[in-house]
This record gives C-alpha cells, sequence and structure tokens, in this order.
C-alpha cells in the first residue's frame, strides 16, 4: 500500500519485461534439448515399430491437413517494436550457448543484446491509439514473415525426409500445412470490421506473400547455376524457355546475356518477371489475368515444377528434392494468399438481413416465431425467385452483412477461392441460423442451391 503509482508501474513493468525475456530463454533451452524435428522423428519410429500396412499410411499422409488459424486476440498486445527485440535476443542467445562460436562472437552476442534489452525497456509496450483491424493485420503478417522465411520449408523438408523412411513421397505440390487468419474478417469479435476493410486486408496478404515468394525466387536463382556445358537439361525446360522468350522478348534479352549456359537462372528470370507483373496487379487491385503474370498459384508451382523435374532427371536430384522442392512447398503453403481468411458473423445479423429482405417483397419475416423460420427458410432456397435486384438498397447492419456476403464473392473472383474458404456462423441455435446464413449468401452471388453451387 505503500507503493506510489509511479512505482507500481515501474514494477509492473519490470515483471513484465522479466517474464519475456525469462519465456525467451526457456524456449530456447527447450528446443536445445529437445528439437522440433525429434518428435517427428519419433513418431516415423513409432509408425515403423507398428508394422502398419504401408496403402494406409500413404492413405492418411495424403489426407494431412494442419491450419493454424490466427486471430487478434484482446490479451496479445505485444507491438512489433518489442517482438523483433526478443526474436533479436532469442537469436543471440543461441550463439552464446553455441559451442562453436568464439568466445569473442559470445561476448558480442552479450553485448548486443544488453542494448535490445535496455532498448526493450524504454520503449512502450501498449499504442498511444487502439490498433485498427489493419492494423493487427499488419502485425499477423510479422509472424507470417517469420514464418515463411526459414521454419515452413524446413518443416517441409523435414517432414518429406522422414515420410522417405516410412516409404511415402511427398508430392512437390502437396500442401499439408497451410495458414489461416481471423484478422480482417471476424466481424462479431470486432464491429470495425467492415467489408471494405476485409478487402483492404486480403489485398495487404496478397501484396505481402508475393513480394515474399520474390524474394524467394531471387535466393534460389543465386543458388541454382548448374551450367548446360556440364549437365543436360530436359526438353520440357528448353520449351518453357523457349514459350516464356516469345511472351517476354525483352526478358528473355537480358538474361541471355546475364546467364549465358545458365538455362535455370534463365527460367528462373522469366518466373522473376511474371511474378513482378502479378505483384503490380495484386498493387493496383485488379483480377489476375494472364496478360499481368500468374492468374493463380498452381501456375507458379507449374514452372517450379519444370526446374525441379529437369534437375532430378540430369544428375541433380540432390538440388531438385532440397532448394527448389521447398521453394514448391512453400508456394503450396502460403500460395499469393499468405493465410486462408475466415470470416465470422453472428447469427441474429444475418436474420436481421433476411428480414430486410423479405420486406421489399411485402412479406414480415421478423414477425414469424423462430421455431417456424427453418422451413419458410428451406422453401426459399428450393425456389428460384430473387429477393434482392441490383437495385435494392439496405440500411445500417442489413447492408453491412449484406455487403460482407459480396466482399466474399468478389474476394474469391478476384484472389481466388482459397482466398476465403470458410464463413462461420456465431451463436447458432438451429438449422434456421445456418440457412438464414445461406439465403443471403444466395443473393450475394455466393450460393445457388439449385446450381449446385455452394
Amino acid at each position: 500500500g505503500s507503493v506510489s503509482l509511479e512505482e507500481t508501474i515501474q514494477l509492473v513493468r519490470a515483471f513484465s519485461a522479466y517474464f519475456s525475456l525469462a519465456n525467451v530463454a526457456e524456449q530456447k533451452h527447450r528446443y536445445t534439448i529437445t528439437p522440433l524435428t525429434t518428435d517427428l522423428a519419433r513418431t516415423v519410429d513409432l509408425v515403423l515399430e507398428a508394422d502398419l500396412d504401408p496403402d494406409l499410411i500413404r492413405d492418411v499422409v495424403g489426407r494431412l491437413d494442419v491450419r493454424p488459424v490466427f486471430t487478434a486476440h484482446p490479451t496479445e498486445a505485444a507491438r512489433r517494436s518489442v517482438q523483433t527485440k526478443t526474436t533479436d535476443i532469442a537469436d543471440l542467445l543461441s550463439v552464446v550457448h553455441d559451442a562453436a562460436a568464439t568466445p569473442a562472437e559470445q561476448d558480442r552476442a552479450v553485448r548486443r543484446m544488453a542494448e535490445l534489452i535496455e532498448a526493450m525497456w524504454q520503449t512502450d509496450e501498449l499504442r498511444v491509439e487502439r490498433p485498427t483491424p489493419v492494423d493487427e493485420a499488419r502485425s499477423v503478417i510479422y509472424f507470417f514473415d517469420s514464418l515463411f522465411s526459414d521454419p515452413v520449408p524446413e518443416v517441409y523438408a523435414e517432414l518429406a525426409h522422414q515420410l522417405a523412411r516410412l516409404g511415402v513421397d511427398l508430392a512437390p505440390d502437396a500442401d499439408p500445412l497451410t495458414f489461416g487468419s481471423w484478422v480482417g474478417g471476424d466481424r462479431d469479435g470486432n464491429p470495425n470490421v467492415t467489408p471494405s476493410v476485409t478487402m483492404e486486408v486480403l489485398q495487404i496478404q496478397h501484396v505481402h506473400a508475393t513480394r515474399n515468394l520474390i524474394r524467394k525466387v531471387e535466393e534460389l536463382a543465386a543458388e541454382l547455376s548448374p551450367s548446360d556445358r556440364i549437365v543436360d537439361v530436359s526438353d520440357a525446360l528448353l520449351a518453357s524457355l523457349e514459350s516464356d522468350a516469345l511472351v517476354y522478348p525483352s526478358v528473355h534479352s537480358r538474361f541471355t546475356n546475364l546467364s549465358a549456359g545458365e538455362p535455370y537462372r534463365q527460367k528462373l528470370g522469366f518466373i522473376h518477371h511474371k511474378l513482378q507483373r502479378t505483384l503490380g496487379a495484386l498493387e493496383r487491385g485488379t483480377p489476375l489475368n494472364a496478360s499481368d503474370g500468374y492468374t493463380d498459384e498452381q501456375e507458379l508451382v507449374d514452372d517450379l515444377e519444370v526446374i525441379r523435374a529437369s534437375l532430378d532427371a540430369n544428375r541433380g536430384s540432390v538440388l531438385a528434392s532440397g532448394a527448389v522442392s521447398r521453394l514448391i512447398h512453400l508456394v503450396a503453403a502460403s500460395g499469393f494468399r499468405l493465410a486462408t481468411l475466415d470470416v465470422r458473423e453472428h447469427s441474429s445479423k444475418h436474420h436481421a438481413t433476411v428480414a430486410a429482405m423479405f420486406d421489399l417483397i411485402g412479406a414480415d419475416y421478423a414477425a414469424v416465431p423462430p421455431h417456424e423460420r427453418t422451413d419458410i427458410l428451406a422453401a426459399e432456397l428450393a425456389g428460384r425467385r430473387p429477393l434482392v435486384t441490383s437495385a435494392a438498397r439496405f440500411d445500417g447492419e442489413a447492408a453491412a452483412t449484406f455487403t460482407t456476403m459480396r466482399v466474399v464473392h468478389e474476394a474469391q473472383e478476384a484472389f481466388g477461392q482459397d482466398a476465403i474458404e470458410s464463413y462461420i456462423i456465431s451463436e447458432t441455435t438451429g438449422p434456421a441460423d445456418v440457412l438464414a446464413a445461406m439465403v443471403v449468401a444466395r443473393e450475394a452471388g455466393l450460393v445457388d442451391t439449385n446450381a449446385g453451387i455452394a
């Protein structure tokens, strides 16, 4: 009770900083004594001991689908300024405890940690202004940057290595690990998530993912230097180079001289150029099309697969299953989307929107008891009449809910079906809550039960 408010604040900040640093140290220690890949290797050991049917193993591996979903939790308010410093401290701890590091290197790491800790102490942990949904999305992207730089490709590489022990090949374009996000799509959790915010967040994610892929292609081009004077290349690769040269003659002219005799670098030059054009379309907010580069990530995977297959067939199998496969798996995991966005809305909002639609045809849906709504909604979905015309206008929440459904449709048209895959209805109590959302989705052009579109 004798501690002043100012002293209390300092004590709270001190303990907060201490526990943050202690958590980093503990995590690094745990990883040192039990690396993540050891768990996977141990699992494979158990599968081998169980002597399971190889076909069963292949079937299970083919159905692997892990998707961590990120959300802007109100208790997780760490700023990026603090996050980057704790990440740097974690890397420096590795140097301090590295037996191969020289005393001078360890001493420099300790001094550098002291600098970062001092900077953390003088950094305000909280923002002065409440972050917007777009701010929250940019914070989540910080984590995606960290994941996609090395951890995700390494997890895929280790998974492929361990599955090989089971006699199972992980397909180059397999995507057992992808990511999702609620940030920018969770309307029920944050009233500031408007339809325009959802579209803006999607554009930011796609721009960021494409920039990451451009950087990775540049890194691969620096590494992939086989010469056609030393090893052969596949006919498919030569044909793809000829095709690309016809479409992008200026790129052909530049890389023919810059990477003479290095067909893989030439192909990566075309891939880089197409990614740059794709990035330009995404930054402009225009739908992807062939003239802008890639229309979807599968086209990029196909281009990279030409390189991988050529290497594999021409004494480059280690490179094919290494650097090239890691990039292909990264494309499969992140694509141009970075993460698939989930949209969530409260069930009551859909009923209110349906009521506004029925008002347009002179029906009082709001007066119908909840237990009688299921049959009415099912009949409406089975019919073919539209409730809404292009001239229809709504007010308030009904307008926002309907526009959100339309944005989902527009986002899938602009960015592909995997931009938004799941629409989550919160606080459901019965079939009517799902059917109401379906009616709104139908009017927005998302579903058509009669045409089998859902």
